[in-house]
């Protein structure tokens, strides 16, 4: 039995003490069930955040209307030199060239809600140093609570760009030679035997430009007695020994032979 002369508690916290256990948030709820629940998601974010640090692709969150970068991973920092910081003072377009891409900067600048929306770009994203590279960069429109954001991911595609240079430096080196081998040379496509390439020489014997000549037949260049100088394809390889022979198409006596070896 409480003796009258004990001191009564207060009120305010009687009734704080009250809420808790009816929010069923009192001190050991608390550290049993909410504690454990808001550790175990802090993991999971921090994961996730050194999943995309560690990605060798730049992201960058970027703010719809504005282009503003409002988020980002290391990679961008490592990739273009800037600090997190100085990065999240810039655009997007600061960073690229972007706005000479006018579906991209639509995409980015349009103050309109729009469900979700991907391009992708290629334009060149530059360093704190000066420099700059090629990038292929996919944006994607999205909502989150309300507002609008670009996810913009770019990936360093340098070594790609030299491997095409260096690809078509060896085709353009190739067709050199061919056009400037006296003999005719051409090449044609399986199926329907159309012409796909033809040099110099072929042109002064048929008479005809580069232009005219490629993707058609026999049939759809030559007179009909002239339309069998190269044998038509019969699923079977060209019987070696056998030679076609082709005249001018003007009225110089010039022949063109050929040989299937």
């Amino acid at each position: 039995m409480k003796n009258p002369s004990d001191p009564q508690p207060d009120p305010q916290d009687a009734l704080a003490a009250l809420q808790q256990k009816l929010a069923g948030l009192g001190e050991s709820s608390m550290r049993k069930s909410y504690y454990p629940e808001l550790q175990e998601r802090l993991e999971e974010l921090e994961r996730f955040k050194a999943f995309l640090d560690h990605s060798n692709d730049a992201i960058c969150l970027v703010e719809a209307s504005t282009g503003r970068i409002v988020d980002l991973n290391d990679s961008a920092s490592r990739q273009t030199g800037w600090s997190r910081d100085e990065l999240l003072q810039q655009s997007l377009f600061d960073l690229s060239n972007l706005q000479q891409n006018a579906a991209a900067e639509a995409l980015i600048l349009s103050s309109e809600e729009m469900a979700s929306v991907r391009i992708l770009a290629v334009t060149e994203v530059h360093r704190k140093d000066g420099g700059i590279f090629p990038a292929e960069i996919t944006l994607n429109r999205m909502q989150f609570r309300d507002r609008s954001y670009v996810l913009a991911v770019a990936r360093d595609i340098t070594q790609r760009k030299a491997m095409e240079e260096a690809l078509r430096e060896s085709e353009e080196f190739l067709k050199n030679i061919v056009d400037h081998i006296p003999a005719v040379v051409f090449a044609k496509e399986v199926q329907e035997l159309r012409f796909v390439t033809i040099n110099k020489a072929c042109q002064e014997v048929f008479g005809l430009s580069r232009a005219e000549v490629l993707g058609r037949t026999n049939y759809d260049l030559f007179p009909k007695e002239r339309r069998s100088f190269s044998p038509r394809w019969t699923g079977r390889p060209w019987p070696r020994g056998s030679w076609w022979r082709s005249r001018r198409r003007s009225s110089a006596p010039r022949t063109a032979t050929g040989y299937c070896g």
